[in-house]
């Protein structure tokens, strides 16, 4: 059977070995901490010892020429990239974008229409607002005093994240997601984009006038570019009117300085799996590394798991 993330988009052999490697004990133990049918697809759940060995091996051994891409070729992981993922490491930007990728062929999914559609931006996108310096100016409109050049470039910009290979396009979306790094700490923008609102989830800092100059050009970004791109790609139903930012208080904090890009793939695997983030809890360090552990296993094999029945059923509840 062919899957695709692996560095040929075949299973390595060491890998073939490791999934036909399951002994009666071993399914019992995997039973056992599944705690029943209900947590097959719990990012939870302990990723068995074997695996996280073959992570160890393979993908953590030592420095060798391993590159990683998706199926279609949209995202690429070096070796240097993968370590990153271990415990108490900073996460890589491109680990960012490739998991997405998986989230994006996850929600297309046959199972998950009749749910809100989601669009998941990649960190690019800001990287280039901040590049060509469209946030300079804070106080005035994001398309005021440009030159014609100019002006074509930000509506080229547009047009061109206003798809994704894989999923709806983002004015046939629901909700939009956009994760964000600043000065190495990540955190999330999500944009209710028929209701327009936009909120801020920070797993380390609390909101005040510090958070607000730190993340000044961001947050021009999001209250007043994305309002003027979207009023761009479909004037009939977006007046481009700026958007207020909305902090997320009641949500689980990182307890070092290490995990926040975990904790933004957390808050996006909790949303996607139907459940409020006042209602979620983890342990804040053996949980966060079972779940650096899953998301490395899900890359290596390139293929996010399924959302669990119960998960269904809340998203097509709306919560």
């Amino acid at each position: 059977m062919v899957k695709f993330g692996s560095r040929s988009g075949v299973i390595p052999d060491s890998l073939r070995m490791i999934l036909d490697m399951d002994t009666d004990e071993d399914k019992l133990k995997d039973k056992l901490r599944r705690g029943g049918p209900g947590r097959r697809a719990d990012m939870t759940r302990p990723l068995k010892n074997r695996k996280i060995f073959w992570l160890y091996k393979h993908w953590w051994g030592n420095k060798n020429d391993f590159i990683w891409r998706d199926h279609r070729g949209t995202a690429e992981l070096t070796w240097d990239y993968v370590q990153t993922l271990k415990p108490e490491c900073d996460l890589d930007s491109n680990v960012v974008d490739a998991y997405i990728e998986l989230l994006k062929v996850r929600e297309s999914i046959s199972g998950l229409e009749p749910t809100a559609k989601k669009f998941f931006f990649n960190f690019s996108f800001f990287v280039q607002l901040l590049l060509i310096d469209y946030c300079k100016d804070l106080k005035a409109h994001p398309e005021a005093e440009l030159s014609d050049v100019q002006l074509a470039g930000l509506h080229s910009l547009y047009n061109s994240y206003a798809v994704q290979r894989i999923g709806p396009s983002l004015l046939d979306c629901d909700f939009a997601f956009y994760p964000c790094c600043n000065d190495a700490h990540w955190f999330l923008f999500i944009l209710d984009i028929k209701q327009h609102k936009l909120l801020l989830i920070d797993p380390l800092a609390e909101w005040g006038d510090s958070l607000k100059s730190i993340y000044s050009r961001y947050i021009y970004a999001m209250e007043c570019i994305v309002p003027a791109m979207l009023h761009y790609l479909d004037p009939s139903r977006f007046d481009g009117h700026k958007l207020k930012v909305h902090f997320v208080q009641e949500r689980p904090m990182q307890s070092n300085t290490h995990d926040c890009g975990v904790y933004v793939f957390k808050y996006m695997d909790v949303i996607l799996n139907g459940i409020s983030l006042r209602d979620a809890v983890w342990e804040p360090v053996l949980g966060i590394w079972t779940f650096r552990y899953r998301i490395a296993w899900e890359l290596s094999k390139g293929l996010a798991r399924r959302i669990n029945d119960y998960g269904i059923q809340q998203r097509n509840r709306g919560l």
